[in-house]
């Protein structure tokens, strides 16, 4: 048992890391990969969006990619300095995961919270129903949460809000539509040497 006081001693149960063993022997799960059409549920496991605008923002780059933007029930929630309850934003994240009709789900910010989610995932949800989960920032403790219990592969990318140059979304169109695996280079300059 760990140390009384220690932070594994304060951990919940409900999203300490799995033990090397049990990680290190669970398969690799790879999502489906996106193809036009379809919907990507958007959501805001962490902090909020304070403008509206960020929203319709992060609905049209869906559009724009060919898929299809569902805001996810609890999105535009204000809970302080979070986007809503601990319970309402992991729920939004179990309840996008449950539903067939989505592909993915895309983060429209970052900030802070996410690690709070973190107890009220179903993990099991997630595993039976894979998926792209996909944003930055505060999003790491998901993704790697998401990771580390299911073995499902999620991506470190843009969340809705991000500017999407050129760059950004072809590197997003080859690995998440085209399923390319990819060696990450920044483009380089005319001159550069």
């Amino acid at each position: 048992a760990p140390p009384a006081g220690s932070l594994e001693a304060n951990m919940p149960q409900a999203w300490a890391p799995p033990a090397r063993s049990h990680a290190a022997t669970m398969p690799v799960v790879r999502p489906p990969r996106l193809e036009p059409g379809d919907t990507v549920g958007l959501i805001e496991p962490a902090g909020p969006t304070f403008e509206s605008v960020d929203l319709q923002v992060a609905v049209e780059i869906v559009e724009a990619l060919g898929l299809k933007a569902r805001p996810a029930p609890h999105v535009a929630a204000r809970y302080g300095y979070l986007a809503g309850k601990d319970e309402d934003r992991a729920d939004d994240v179990n309840r996008l995961f449950a539903d067939p009709s989505v592909h993915a789900l895309l983060a429209v910010r970052g900030g802070w919270g996410c690690a709070r989610i973190l107890p009220h995932i179903d993990w099991s949800v997630i595993a039976k129903n894979p998926k792209i989960l996909l944003g930055y920032s505060d999003l790491t403790a998901l993704l790697l949460a998401v990771t580390a219990r299911t073995g499902l592969v999620t991506f470190h990318g843009p969340v809705g809000i991000s500017k999407w140059n050129p760059f950004k979304v072809g590197y997003l169109r080859r690995v998440l539509f085209d399923g390319e695996a990819v060696t990450f280079e920044n483009v380089r300059e005319t001159g550069d040497s």
